[in-house]
């Protein structure tokens, strides 16, 4: 099989369109395909997919603290010693 000329057209409705130049049939347009084979518009998500309203939810709870810190509270440790004097000279 030879690949179709083409050449871009306008209808009567002003639309353009591909034409084939041997047969002058219109050509639809191949639908749009991803370098991985996915066509996103017959995407269907999956058992282990999530779901665009949970991306959506903000829970990142931003805080002060440090990671040590953060970690220590789910934890449940208490800092029970007391931090050296430094000196900055």
């Amino acid at each position: 099989r030879k690949p179709t000329e083409v050449s871009w057209r306008y209808t009567e409705e002003g639309e353009r369109v591909r034409v084939s130049l041997r047969s002058g049939r219109i050509l639809p347009l191949p639908l749009h395909q991803r370098r991985d084979g996915i066509v996103p518009e017959q995407w269907i998500d999956g058992p282990k997919d999530t779901s665009v309203e949970e991306v959506q939810n903000k829970t990142y709870q931003p805080s002060l603290k440090t990671f040590e810190e953060e970690v220590m509270e789910a934890m449940g440790i208490v800092e029970t010693r007391r931090a050296k004097k430094s000196y900055w000279y």
